[in-house]
């Protein structure tokens, strides 16, 4: 049996040793408290560059918030591709928004954005020479020349203050006022297409099965005019 002198100083042997396993070396645990401090700052840091880069984007044209419910994609060849919502069109800068769109057609109401302005906030890429509007509720396509539309049309979206609805073409309608201007074959009435739910940049014509034919194109219009919203 072991004198107890040498007992108590085994004894206080172990503790010692198990409370320097629980104990960090020294300067160990603040260099953790430093690095998790330093990822907290980074993670903070990029956060708000993001924030910054997809506001100074909004502000282009002076839209400021995105919301979650988005109705409209513009994709293809762009820069940013575009998910917006009704608060997002409604919140594109004044100088796109135009009031009551009975001033380029009587026979139209509500309020539209203008074509150009969704254009500048998605970035067209220089080799985009299509505009494809798609319209998937009723499985219509329409593929039509940029230059001849980009400066003239416009995105009907709101009725009442309240989102364009599937009534009236909603969520939205794209507009050509005065379509024969155009001077281009590709362009007709067809090309007012209704419910729109994306629309696509492309080099090239992308797809479209609008209707050849006279007969086809009455077809569809009386088609249209039963599953809601007139010509």
């Amino acid at each position: 049996m072991a004198p107890s002198g040498v007992r108590k100083r085994i004894n206080l042997s172990s503790r010692r040793t198990a409370w320097e396993r629980k104990r960090p070396a020294r300067g160990e645990g603040k260099s953790a408290e430093k690095s998790a401090a330093c990822a907290r700052k980074f993670d903070i840091a990029r956060a708000n560059r993001s924030r910054v880069r997809r506001a100074s984007v909004r502000r282009s044209i002076g839209v400021y918030a995105m919301s979650q419910s988005p109705f409209l994609t513009i994709d293809g060849d762009v820069r940013r591709k575009l998910s917006l919502s009704f608060d997002d069109l409604a919140a594109i800068d004044a100088r796109h928004q135009l009031s009551d769109v009975s001033r380029l057609d009587p026979k139209r109401r509500g309020d539209a954005v203008r074509l150009e302005g969704l254009l500048q906030l998605a970035g067209v890429k220089p080799a985009a020479q299509y505009i494809t509007l798609h319209s998937t509720s009723d499985d219509f396509h329409a593929s039509i020349p940029l230059a001849a539309v980009r400066e003239r049309a416009v995105l009907i979206y709101r009725l009442d203050r309240s989102p364009l609805p599937v009534s009236a073409g909603g969520p939205v309608r794209f507009f050509i006022p005065d379509f024969a201007a155009c001077h281009t074959q590709e362009i007709d009435e067809c090309a007012n297409v209704k419910f729109v739910d994306r629309i696509e940049l492309s080099a090239s014509r992308g797809f479209d099965n609008r209707p050849s034919e006279e007969e086809e194109h009455a077809e569809l219009h009386r088609r249209q005019a039963e599953a809601g919203g007139a010509s």
